[in-house]
């Protein structure tokens, strides 16, 4: 038995978009902000936009900021992923859409 590799111990993520708007313009730099609870110490966050890797962050408080027109992006929304890694091999993700107009 594995008490330490179960669910009750995963972390938990959840991505905030800094500043907080409902449409971002192409141009904006946005800050992700992940909240996470983590019974063990956090190692690293990686993101993701539209599944290509953007970085990984391995230092609290483990934000990223996002140029949105970096990406070229091909519709008016991305779908941000943030992956987090415990200290244990522990993983949890979090995903967000991202609004886009010219």
């Amino acid at each position: 038995y594995d008490p330490v590799h179960v669910p009750a111990n995963f972390p938990k993520i959840k991505i905030q978009l800094v500043p907080p708007k409902e449409v971002y313009r192409q141009t904006d730099t946005v800050l992700l902000r992940p909240q996470i609870e983590s019974k063990f110490a956090v190692l690293q966050v990686d993101y993701f936009a539209d599944e290509e890797y953007l970085g990984s962050v391995k230092k609290a408080p483990f934000e990223l900021a996002l140029s949105p027109v970096s990406l070229r992006p091909q519709q008016n929304t991305i779908l941000i992923k943030a992956k987090v890694y415990d200290a244990v091999g522990n993983t949890a993700e979090d995903l967000i859409n991202v609004s886009l107009t010219n």
